[in-house]
């Protein structure tokens, strides 16, 4: 007997559809991070996105699945990346010093909220 997807309830339907989208949507959004004195900047297939350290007045981070998502604002803006916990290269350990050394001299301390998990970047694409 062959499996026919038109078996399935379509409310399974969608939630699978969707869980595919979802899983999509987080492989083509990771992509490279770079932390500097300057600036963090995000590289992906949609675009090139940048905040710089002296724009951020705050900091959000949410813990949930398994992973962080950090969340720094500025005015009228937001970026939002995966925490240090799921980054990966040889100078992570260099990127994760950097990321404590910037909060620590601008006086910023990251708050847990559960929003953090589910932002994206507002107004801070650059190409």
């Amino acid at each position: 007997m062959a499996f026919d997807s038109a078996d399935l309830p379509t409310w399974l339907q969608l939630v699978c559809a969707g869980g595919g989208m979802y899983g999509l949507w987080v492989v083509c959004w990771t992509g490279q991070l770079t932390l500097s004195r300057v600036a963090i900047t995000h590289r992906n297939i949609f675009g090139t996105y940048s905040i710089r350290w002296s724009e951020i007045d705050r900091v959000e981070f949410g813990s949930a699945y398994g992973t962080e998502t950090y969340v720094f604002f500025g005015v009228g803006k937001h970026f939002a990346v995966y925490g240090p916990m799921v980054w990966s290269g040889a100078d992570i350990e260099k990127a994760k010093q950097l990321l404590a050394e910037e909060l620590q001299a601008r006086s910023l301390i990251p708050v847990q909220t559960k929003s953090a998990e589910w932002r994206t970047h507002k107004n801070v694409r650059l190409r």
